[in-house]
């Protein structure tokens, strides 16, 4: 898995579409190809989706895949980005009403 920082930009986007409407031609051969050639054609894909998006991979010979981005955001808050506090309820506790008698 590969992670982009930001959305693609408007030529990004055409080239993506334009390599989307060759995938989905390509689709369209699966039944007939080799599963070595189909694995290849995907790598190809995968190769192009990376320049088009100019992702830059780790020249330590991990794969895309093998990829994991780091955290660029820190809290403004001083507060840690593992430290999270969620409201809690008791499930077992059925909610009151109170009647009073005039």
């Amino acid at each position: 898995m590969v992670t982009v920082n930001a959305l693609p930009g408007e030529s990004q986007q055409i080239a993506l579409a334009d390599l989307w409407e060759e995938i989905a031609a390509f689709a369209a051969t699966i039944p007939q190809l080799p599963l070595v050639d189909i694995l290849s054609q995907l790598e190809d894909y995968k190769e192009k989706i990376l320049e088009i998006l100019e992702v830059q991979v780790a020249a330590t010979g991990v794969a895309p895949d093998d990829v994991t981005p780091t955290p660029s955001a820190t809290p403004t808050d001083g507060a840690s980005p593992t430290s999270t506090t969620f409201p809690t309820t008791d499930p077992t506790t059925a909610p009151t009403t109170s009647t009073s008698s005039p």
